[in-house]
C-alpha cells in the first residue's frame, strides 16, 4: 500500500511541496520543514471546531510523515532527527528501523555509573 495514494489531495499536495522544500537539506532541517508543513495544517483545520480530535490528528501527521518518507525513499537510518521521523511515521517498518537505531545507538554509549562515563 502507498502511504501517499491513502492522502487526500490535498495531503498528495503537501507531501509533494514538503519534499520539494526538502531537496539538500539534512535530517533536521527536513524535519523541520514538515513539522511547519504539520502546524499549518493544523492550524488551517482548527478553525473548523470539532473536525479533527487530537487522535485524528495524531493519525493524519503520521501518515503525512510515512507518506514523506515514502516519497523520500529512505531506507537506512543515518542519524537521530531521521530516526525520529521514522518513529513518528505510521509505517511500522519505519517504527522497527527507528526503535532497531535507538537501541543500537544507547548500546553504542557508555552505561551510566562506568568509569567511561564519570569524568
Amino acid at each position: 500500500m502507498s502511504w501517499r495514494s491513502s492522502l487526500p489531495d490535498q495531503g498528495r499536495e503537501i507531501v509533494e511541496d514538503c519534499t520539494r522544500k526538502m531537496e539538500g537539506r539534512n535530517w533536521r532541517q527536513r524535519r523541520d520543514v514538515l513539522e511547519e508543513a504539520l502546524e499549518r495544517t493544523y492550524q488551517a483545520q482548527s478553525g473548523n471546531a470539532g473536525v479533527l480530535d487530537a487522535a485524528s490528528r495524531q493519525q493524519s501527521a503520521s501518515i503525512m510523515v510515512a507518506a514523506v518518507l515514502e516519497k523520500l525513499d529512505a531506507t537506512d537510518i543515518v542519524d537521530g532527527d531521521q530516526a525520529q521521523l521514522f518513529a513518528m511515521s505510521a509505517d511500522a517498518g519505519h517504527q522497527v528501523a527507528a526503535c532497531d537505531w535507538f537501541i543500537h545507538r544507547s548500546m553504542a554509549l557508555p552505561a551510566p555509573g562506568t568509569p567511561e562515563t564519570l569524568h
